[in-house]
């Protein structure tokens, strides 16, 4: 059985120690130790490139921490304080990130792939071209978040605040933004097709502009907000329907699907 090693409570004059050893756990050394980091006080910590694959950082204070290009994949960091944090290019695939501050945080071409960010609060973190495919973002907080590039396909961002978020040229195919918040976001070049948006409220110029981003997506329950006033879902489905059909676009706005133009030939 592998050994865990706890943090000291001067963790910095340990640090390089740590890493050490866990590195050595990685490759297989029996005498090596998992890094065992929680709650540990790393603000402003240098570990950018660090080999931290699998390490403890729960609870960790890591604001303002260089982790550009460092290896987190499948690291436990659930209510970690990453504020301000600098993880660039990470490699973040299957952390838990849940309950995590990430808010002002550079993400930028982060790998979060299959990540675990329930109740993460990114605002006005910039992820811009970040892979988040297949990631758990239900109930965070991304309002001003830069997601623009981003790769959001079949993520979970059920219930998620994206308000004011920049979406630009985002991919949420298959996304599950049922519940979500996505006033005054900017989703020029996104594309939605086959989101779960039941329930979703969304501005009407942003349903209006680029139709066909909507394709095959699920708009039923959907709150439009138009000229500043929130419209029922009983008002919003008629409008929404009568835009889709305009535009020949399939998807669903009640319980009867709205038909597209028809196969190709």
């Amino acid at each position: 059985m592998s050994k865990s090693l706890k943090a000291p409570l001067n963790v910095a004059a340990n640090l390089q120690s740590i890493l050490e050893k866990h590195k050595e756990w990685l490759e297989g050394n029996p005498e090596g130790e998992i890094a065992a980091l929680s709650f540990a006080a790393l603000s402003g910590a240098d570990l950018c490139g660090a080999e931290l694959i699998g390490a403890n950082l729960d609870g960790a204070n890591l604001i303002g921490a260089n982790l550009n290009e460092a290896y987190l994949g499948e690291a436990a960091l659930s209510g970690a304080n990453l504020s301000g944090a600098y993880l660039g290019d990470a490699d973040l695939r299957f952390a838990d990130l849940s309950g995590a501050n990430l808010g002002d945080a550079d993400l930028r071409g982060a790998d979060l792939s299959s990540a675990n960010l329930r109740g993460a609060k990114l605002i006005n973190a910039n992820l811009i071209g970040a892979y988040l495919s297949g990631a758990a973002l239900s109930d965070a907080n991304l309002r001003d978040t830069d997601l623009s590039d981003a790769d959001l396909r079949g993520a979970d961002l059920s219930s998620a605040n994206l308000g004011d978020a920049d979406l630009r040229g985002a991919g949420l195919r298959g996304a599950n933004l049922r519940g979500a918040n996505l006033r005054g976001a900017n989703l020029d070049g996104a594309y939605l097709g086959d989101a779960n948006l039941i329930g979703a409220a969304i501005d009407y110029i942003s349903l209006k502009e680029e139709t066909d981003k909507w394709e095959g997506a699920d708009l039923r329950e959907v709150e439009l907000y138009k000229d500043g006033r929130a419209l029922s879902a009983k008002e919003s489905a008629p409008l929404i329907a009568q835009l889709l059909r305009e535009k020949g676009i399939s998807a669903l706005v009640s319980q009867t699907e709205i038909p597209g133009p028809g196969p190709r030939i």
